[in-house]
C-alpha cells in the first residue's frame, strides 16, 4: 500500500498539463500537504481508494480525475480545498439509486440510465444575485445524452465549509451555470449527518447550498414602481405602488408555471395584502396586472 508523505513534507505536482497516475487498491496520504498545481491533472487509475489519514491536507488547484471506480475518503474537518475540481464518472448504463460517484459527497438517485454521468466538485463559493456567498462546496452534474429525468440529490458538507452560517438556515439551490441564476428547491436538512437533500431538474445542473434568507430575501423588492415584501414569505406578501398605479389583478405561479393563486380587484387602491394559505415550500412568481411586473418569491 503506497503512502504519500511524512511529517513536515510538502508534495507539489508541477507537471503542468501532464497527467499523474497512481494505481493500487488502497493509497493513503499520511501527515502531508499535497498541492495539485494549476494546469495539472492527477488521474487515479481505477479501482482505487485514496484515503486521507489524520493530518493530511489536499489543496487542489488543478483537476483530480477519479475515473469510474476510484474514490476518496476525507477526514472530517479536513476536506479538499483549492481552486480546482474533482471529477468522477458513473459509467454504467444503469440508473443511480442512492449512489455517490467518487465518494465526493453528492449522493444521487435518477432514472437516467444512458451512462457517462459526470459529477464535478469545486470548493470556491458561488454568489447569489445579491452577492451572498454559498458554502465552500458546489457540484456540477452532467450527462452525455439529453434527459428530462430529475435528480434526487443529497449533499454532504463539512462544517469548515459553511462560513459560520447556521446549518438550520441552509438550503439547496440549483442553476444552469456556476454563476446561477440560483433557484431554491425545498430542502430537508439533517444537521447530525451534515446533509441537505432536495430534488433538482435534469442535468446539466449546478448545485450548492446557501443561507436561504440571506441569499434570496430582502426587506422588499422594487420593480417598475411596485414594491413587494417580504420576498421570502410564510403566509403572504404585501404589494404597494408609490406612483399611483392601481392594482387590478395578480397571479401566483409555482415553479412549473401552474397558477396556484389568483385574484382580481375592483377597488384595491395602491396597496394590498395578499394571503397565500396551504402552499408548499418552493419558488413562486407573482405576476402583477397581467405581466406588467413579476416578483420572484420563495416559501421556505
Amino acid at each position: 500500500m503506497p503512502k504519500f508523505g511524512t511529517m513536515q513534507r510538502r508534495l507539489i505536482f508541477l507537471l503542468l498539463g501532464m497527467p499523474v497516475h497512481a494505481s493500487s487498491q488502497l493509497m493513503e496520504l499520511v501527515n502531508a500537504y499535497l498541492t495539485v498545481a494549476p494546469g495539472t491533472t492527477l488521474r487515479l487509475a481505477s479501482p482505487l481508494t485514496w484515503q486521507m489519514a489524520p493530518g493530511a491536507i489536499v489543496a487542489n488547484d488543478g483537476l483530480i480525475d477519479l475515473g469510474s471506480n476510484a474514490e476518496i475518503i476525507e477526514q472530517p474537518g479536513a476536506p479538499f480545498i483549492g481552486t480546482g475540481i474533482e471529477l468522477a464518472t458513473w459509467a454504467l448504463t444503469l440508473p443511480l439509486a442512492g449512489d455517490e460517484p467518487g465518494n465526493l459527497g453528492l449522493t444521487l438517485a435518477t432514472s437516467y440510465s444512458g451512462g457517462g454521468l459526470v459529477v464535478e466538485r469545486g470548493h470556491l463559493p458561488r454568489y447569489s444575485d445579491n452577492g451572498t456567498p454559498s458554502i465552500g462546496r458546489w457540484y456540477r452534474v452532467s450527462t452525455p445524452f439529453s434527459t428530462t429525468a430529475t435528480l434526487d440529490a443529497l449533499l454532504n458538507y463539512d462544517m469548515t465549509e459553511i462560513g459560520g452560517v447556521l446549518p438550520s438556515g441552509l438550503a439547496l439551490l440549483y442553476g444552469p451555470g456556476p454563476g446561477g441564476p440560483w433557484e431554491p428547491s425545498p430542502t430537508v436538512g439533517d444537521e447530525p449527518q451534515q446533509s441537505l437533500s432536495a430534488s433538482v431538474p435534469a442535468p446539466e445542473v449546478f448545485i450548492t447550498a446557501f443561507d436561504l434568507d440571506a441569499a434570496l430575501s430582502a426587506p422588499e423588492a422594487s420593480r417598475a414602481g411596485w414594491r413587494c415584501w417580504p420576498t421570502v414569505f410564510a403566509n403572504g406578501v404585501s404589494l404597494a405602488n408609490d406612483s399611483g398605479e392601481v392594482l387590478h389583478e395578480v397571479h401566483l405561479h409555482d415553479a412549473s408555471g401552474r397558477i396556484v393563486h389568483q385574484a382580481r380587484f375592483a377597488d384595491a387602491g395602491h396597496s394590498v395584502r395578499l394571503q397565500f394559505n396551504s402552499l408548499s415550500a418552493g419558488a413562486y412568481a407573482l405576476v402583477i396586472n397581467g405581466g406588467e411586473t413579476v416578483f420572484k418569491l420563495v416559501k421556505p
